[in-house]
């Protein structure tokens, strides 16, 4: 990409940057503006952006919404009409520094999450590596060389496999994981490290160094969607009802995506057989999953299409 694709930040020509002014005090024409509110008044969420740590509580946690999906789109799609920019992916892989991250200040107006999880979201939407999917013996063999050429420098070892960091970074945290069945002991570390963390917010990196066998996420797919339900005193097994007024209880609500489902007051509800927020949803979506197309459907669709199999024949059981 040339300089001048990099927007106004670039002078051709010149081998720096120059400083951009704070965000608040530049003067912008309505020109500089496409669709919303974008850039047209100070980010409400920006003292969210500065620190994860200070801010613990405030901001929203979980996956995207819908609403915050449109409007990351939207405001991604303001910046790069403005400083002349066609190809996103390319524009973060070569973009020098300080005008990448001018570009993620902006980019997170209006959402109300920290600027680093803004900054993985658009890593995902815009990947700038072609290389997906499971990685070859001769990967591995590679990315344990560039580990101890590099060390924890992910950027430059994802550059260098053609893969993106976050995904070279994660196979490495699972080198010396074990595979397969839990063992007892492993179970019992489990439950001990959970316990020693509490329950209500666990954390689970925390957990995984306790276990030692484990990374944290196999921990944390353990203890939701089995552990925490073989701790009840009478554990009941999921049946067919279950399946029934899990639907019912989807059809009747007002949501109109699944991010604004209350699926932990669900869980929380009179229900013996409902282990966690996750399980619930993770059965929605085995139910979901038996709907032809169902990707190409909106979420009241689905729930009702799911709804009329179910009370019409009684075959959609999950297990």
């Amino acid at each position: 990409m040339s300089n001048s694709e990099h927007g106004s930040s670039h002078r051709s020509g010149s081998d720096h940057v120059s400083e951009a002014p704070p965000r608040k005090k530049r003067n912008r024409s309505s020109d500089d503006l496409t669709t919303g509110p974008h850039l047209q008044e100070p980010d409400p969420y920006e003292h969210l952006h500065r620190s994860m740590r200070k801010f613990s509580g405030e901001w929203i946690k979980g996956r995207w919404r819908k609403a915050e999906m449109e409007l990351l789109l939207s405001n991604v799609g303001c910046y790069c009409q403005k400083h002349d920019i066609s190809n996103v992916s390319e524009f973060l892989q070569t973009g020098r520094t300080k005008v990448k991250s001018e570009f993620y200040a902006e980019v997170a107006w209006g959402i109300k999450r920290p600027l680093f999880y803004v900054y993985q979201q658009i890593w995902r939407l815009y990947p700038t590596a072609s290389t997906v999917g499971r990685f070859t013996e001769d990967e591995i063999e590679q990315l344990k060389m560039l580990q101890q050429q590099y060390g924890n420098y992910w950027a430059k070892i994802g550059r260098q496999m053609d893969r993106r960091d976050d995904s070279v970074k994660l196979k490495f945290s699972r080198f010396g994981s074990v595979c397969g069945a839990w063992g007892k002991e492993e179970l019992e570390s489990l439950v001990s490290a959970v316990t020693e963390c509490g329950e209500d917010d666990i954390n689970w990196k925390i957990v995984a160094r306790k276990v030692k066998t484990r990374n944290y996420q196999q921990c944390r797919r353990k203890w939701v969607f089995f552990m925490c339900w073989k701790q009840l005193e009478s554990p009941v097994s999921w049946c067919k009802q279950d399946t029934i007024r899990l639907v019912q209880e989807l059809s009747q609500s007002t949501a109109t995506n699944e991010e604004e489902v209350d699926w932990k007051k669900m869980a929380e509800s009179d229900w013996p057989s409902a282990r966690s927020a996750s399980y619930l949803r993770s059965k929605w979506a085995a139910l979901r999953r038996q709907v032809p197309n169902y990707e190409l459907h909106s979420f009241r669709a689905n729930v009702k299409c799911v709804h009329k199999k179910l009370m019409k024949n009684g075959s959609v059981v999950t297990s």
